[in-house]
């Protein structure tokens, strides 16, 4: 019996992520999702109970460290490995940059550079949380 892959598929509450661990719960990997909105990820979770992979949810908010942390420790322990990083999640701010608040500013990076290497490194690399 040939081990199932084990994906992460962040921002997996809508959109592309949400398709994306649709169809990769269809190849019958185990998908981790993540994403703020736990509802819609136990929707997702019962749209794909027939497939022949499986949805696990972690959920959170990925601009926190510790949610980070959390997530893969998480992954980790029980899959032991990550063998697909989707890393979908992501927002921005359509507004003049005059208008821009320095929390958004922080949060913006957080979540769309330092969350993707933080998440890969640990997982690919053996590096400490």
């Amino acid at each position: 019996m040939q081990d199932k892959k084990i994906s992460l598929v962040t921002g997996a509450s809508s959109g592309l992520g949400r398709d994306i661990a649709k169809l990769l719960c269809a190849k019958e990997h185990i998908v981790y999702v993540t994403a703020r909105r736990k509802e819609l990820l136990e929707e997702l979770k019962k749209e794909c109970s027939e497939e022949k992979g499986e949805i696990r949810i972690i959920s959170g908010d990925l601009t926190d460290s510790k949610v980070r942390i959390n997530l893969i420790s998480q992954i980790l322990k029980q899959a032991g490995k990550i063998d697909y990083l989707i890393n979908n999640a992501g927002y921005g701010k359509l507004i003049n940059l005059e208008n821009v608040e320095y929390k958004d500013i922080e949060g913006m990076f957080q979540l769309n550079a330092v969350a993707g290497e933080h998440l890969v490194a640990p997982a690919c690399c053996k590096r400490k949380l």
